[in-house]
């Protein structure tokens, strides 16, 4: 299971892309399946989140809104009585508190299963939720979460020098709520190398994933290896 997490400033933008047709021009394509919303409405979500920011006038956050896609690889499924609760359990994991709202959106338009989260880092009661190392709190927990619900164990990140994000990154994506470039690469090449894939299928998935491949071919004219 893959984890993507974005911030922003506001969740007017996040909220109406979720429900947008998307790139496919599909406007069936997103379904409401959980959270702590009160409310399913695209324009009352938008209402709700706000007014949580309006009562913490004490709380100020550059990027208050939370957005993280949760995605199964090719050919698993979960129903949304499941996805609902192994998202309440992912919140659970990334220290989010009872008081963070948050709603959760399947979307039906790839061949991937999948879902988006959408939080309020600004709470109702207590402190705001802070995401200096979230990166690694969500491979950790999309780790566990694909043992307790049955589901296919993907590398996650491996702790090797190449692939730490330095302080400077770190920094850097706390501000900006984006993920190191180096960390996204590394979990496209963990999930690419699941099943033991031929060097073809291994360089055919991360071009799939946007990734630029090239090979790598020795002065003896056999393959030394991608970049």
């Amino acid at each position: 299971m893959k984890a993507k997490i974005t911030s922003g400033k506001n969740f007017k933008s996040i909220i109406n892309y979720v429900f947008s047709p998307g790139e496919k021009n599909k406007p069936d394509r997103a379904d409401w399946v959980g959270g702590t919303l009160g409310s399913n409405s695209p324009q009352e979500m938008i209402k709700e989140f706000n007014t949580v920011q309006r009562l913490r006038p004490d709380i100020n956050i550059k990027n208050p809104s939370w957005h993280c896609s949760l995605t199964l690889p090719k050919g698993e499924y979960l129903p949304d009585g499941q996805w609902s609760n192994l998202v309440d359990d992912f919140m659970d994991k990334m220290k989010f508190s009872k008081y963070n709202p948050y709603t959760i959106v399947r979307h039906n338009d790839t061949e991937l299963d999948h879902v988006h989260i959408i939080a309020s880092k600004v709470p109702t009661v207590g402190p705001a939720w802070k995401d200096g190392r979230e990166i690694f709190r969500a491979i950790a927990a999309t780790q566990e979460l694909e043992k307790e619900y049955g589901l296919t164990q993907t590398p996650g990140y491996r702790k090797r020098e190449s692939a730490r994000a330095t302080y400077r990154e770190r920094k850097k994506a706390e501000n900006s709520g984006v993920t190191p470039p180096r960390i996204q690469l590394q979990e496209l090449i963990d999930e690419a190398v699941v099943g033991n894939p031929t060097a073809p299928e291994f360089a055919q998935r991360l071009e799939d994933a946007g990734v630029i491949v090239r090979a790598g071919i020795a002065s003896t004219g056999r393959m030394g290896g991608f970049s």
